[in-house]
């Protein structure tokens, strides 16, 4: 059976490139990923460098770990898990988050935060 990797690969090597060839942009997080495209043979004029909407802490700001626990007042023995986005009630991938927390959940001090603009399927 094939890994992973080579799966990624053999995708690549099959239907990557065309996929490349054929889109308008290709957008990038990065001037390093920017960079890669330009090495794999993107046109300049397709790359388009939208960088995350979230910012990257600074050095000084990882070292201040565990003060999201402390403005929360959570311990630092409860098992922490962070959720981005909202819960659809059609979508069964709700399922893949919720049920093995709550299996974990059940046998430790666990806290789920979840961080959604809006209601959804969980309220």
């Amino acid at each position: 059976m094939l890994g992973k990797e080579r799966l990624k690969h053999l995708y690549d090597a099959l239907f990557g490139r065309n996929v490349l060839n054929y889109a308008s942009r290709v957008i990038v997080l990065s001037e390093e990923e920017a960079t890669e495209a330009r090495r794999i043979g993107i046109p300049e004029r397709k790359i388009v460098v939208i960088p995350n909407g979230v910012a990257t802490p600074s050095p000084a700001e990882w070292k201040t770990g565990g003060s999201f626990r402390r403005k929360f007042q959570i311990s630092e023995d409860s098992f922490l898990v962070l959720f981005l986005g909202r819960v659809r009630a059609s979508s069964t991938s709700w399922k893949g988050i919720l049920i093995p927390f709550s299996q974990y959940a059940a046998q430790t001090t666990a806290l789920l935060m979840r961080c959604a603009k809006g209601r959804d399927a969980l309220g």
